[in-house]
This record gives structure tokens, sequence and C-alpha cells, in this order.
């Protein structure tokens, strides 16, 4: 590899963090474009936006382990399928709630839908708050709109997945093993722990312990006992 590429990288790189400075600084002067987009098409990730009301899907995550055409449906809806629900229910989580259909912020909301809503979120937030790496508890109040829009991602990824046609058991426990798999990672005992501490969703063991915990069609599928580890007696059900 040439010599010179470190010091190219490093004067591309500040190169680009200026140019991006200067276009926010123009965008200034503009009409807000409510449809523009805020991130690369490479990026593997999926985005929405409050304040627009708009959800945006990157090419880069339209692939494998993501999507890939030649799966067969149950891994794509397990996995891509739940994170486009997911990012769909944060128009719906404890923040995206207080936006209109025009991204505008305001309390539209009636009152008791909204004690009801703080009822159920608080439930989600509960069983977050139990899980802990080294000793250091998730904040169950500091993941609650990424663990809400994970709730909302696998309900609604579900009911798409069994409405299109009839699935068989093989095929149900297909999709919630592809959501499981979408998730798995290693990582140091550091990271982890810092993850606990700064990250607005929680560490991916417990997003799909907890996800899936509380999603009776799961218990169902893997035939498990009432009252065993993922499937307890009574769990939360905001939507």
């Amino acid at each position: 590899m040439d010599g010179k590429m470190g010091p190219e990288l490093f004067v591309n790189y500040m190169l680009s963090q200026r140019l991006a400075v200067e276009r926010d600084l123009r965008k200034i002067l503009e009409a807000p474009k409510r449809r523009a987009w805020s991130s690369s098409p490479l990026v593997v990730n999926a985005f929405y936006g409050p304040s627009s009301n708009g959800l945006w899907i990157p090419a880069g995550i339209l692939q494998s382990p993501f999507f890939d055409a030649a799966n067969d449906d149950a891994r794509n809806y397990g996995s891509l399928g739940m994170v486009l629900g997911h990012e769909m229910t944060h128009g719906f989580d404890d923040n995206g709630r207080r936006y209109d259909e025009r991204g505008e912020l305001h309390d539209w909301w009636h009152q008791g839908s909204i004690d009801r809503y703080e009822v159920k979120s608080q439930c989600i937030g509960d069983v977050f708050q139990k899980f802990s790496i080294d000793g250091r508890h998730v904040n169950g109040n500091y993941t609650m709109g990424e663990d809400i829009a994970d709730s909302g991602g696998i309900k609604f990824s579900y009911q798409a997945f069994t409405t299109k046609k009839p699935r068989s058991l093989a095929e149900k426990r297909m999709f919630f093993t592809s959501f499981a798999q979408t998730w798995c990672s290693v990582e140091r005992k550091k990271s982890a722990v810092s993850s606990v501490l700064t990250d607005t969703h929680a560490p991916n063991k417990f997003r799909v312990i907890g996800g899936l915990s509380q999603f009776a069609p799961f218990q169902e599928a893997f035939s498990c006992p009432t009252g065993a580890p993922m499937t307890p007696e009574s769990r939360c059900s905001l939507w």
C-alpha cells in the first residue's frame, strides 16, 4: 500500500468536514427540504426523522444479513422487516409521539391516551431496567425509545409475515431466529459496559431477550412453558 495513504486520508477527512460545515451554513438561508437525505446510501442503517415524519432506508442495509433475495422470506421479514417496523414505530415512541403528521412538535394526543401510554411504556422500561452487564444495569428510561421501537418492529413485521400467507411452524421459528441472529455480536466487556452507560439502544443481547420475551407468538412458536425465563406470566404490550 502506498505510504502516502495516511496523510491523504487525513487531508480528505478534514476537507469533507469543512465542506459539510459550508453546506450546513448554506442551508440556513434555504427553505427546509422535508425529504432531503441526511445520510449516505452506503450506510448500513435505517432512520426515522420525527421533525419531517420521514423514513429513510439506505441501499447499504438492503444486503445480507438484513436482506437477501435468495433467502426465504421468513429470514427477510425477521431481519429487515423488523428493522423497517422498528423505524416506523419510532414515529410513536416516547419522543416521536410528540410530533404530528407534519413533524410539528406539540401535544396532539388526548390526555387519557397519554396517561395509558405512559403506564404501558414504563412497563417496557422496567423490563429492560432489570438487565445488567458486570453490575451495570441498563437505564430503561434512557433506552425506552429504542425498546419501544423494537417491540413495535417485531409485532408489525410478524403481522405482515403471517398475513401474507399461512405460515408453518418452521417458518415462524425461522422468523424469530433470523431476528436474533441479526443482532448477534461479539463485544469486549469494557465496550459492553460503556454501551450500557452511553448508548440509547440496549445491548444487542438484551434487545433479543427483552423483545422476544414480551411477544406471545414467540412462546407459541417454540412451545415454551409459561414462567420460563423467556416466557414470563405477564408481558408488556404497548401497541
